[in-house]
């Protein structure tokens, strides 16, 4: 599976917002992958820093995992600047074992305060499960 977008974190009020996957086909949901913008420009996934963009620069962020009972748990980040360097992180460790099957996806805010961000050119395909 690819999911790609390019996102604005706002330089004035930048958020923290989270992309998670979402496997709810067992009695308990399973997320994986995860992934964390922070209002310093950090993306996080697995534990790790993996870039720092400065707010008030559109970004680009892809999202590539297999999926399946025997896929490997681990995914790549492709980050960087929409019209720039990009940085490849490939075998991001997942934090659950059990995700086989992608039943939800979703960005969404994690700000009790005045945050904004803005998403474009979301795309998400499925392939044969490879990356």
């Amino acid at each position: 599976m690819k999911t790609s977008f390019d996102y604005l974190n706002d330089q004035q009020h930048p958020a923290r917002f989270r992309v998670e996957f979402r496997d709810w086909s067992g009695s308990r949901w399973h997320a994986d992958p995860t992934v964390t913008v922070q209002p310093n420009g950090a993306v996080q996934a697995g534990g790790k820093e993996l870039a720092v963009v400065a707010p008030g620069r559109w970004t680009h962020l892809e999202i590539r995992f297999p999926y399946g009972p025997d896929a490997p748990t681990t995914c790549t980040i492709i980050v960087g600047a929409r019209d720039g360097e990009t940085r490849t992180i490939p075998d991001i460790l997942l934090a659950s074992d059990q995700f086989t099957t992608c039943t939800w996806f979703g960005i969404s805010s994690l700000d009790n305060k005045k945050a904004t961000y803005c998403l474009d050119n979301v795309r998400m395909t499925i392939d044969d499960g490879r990356q």
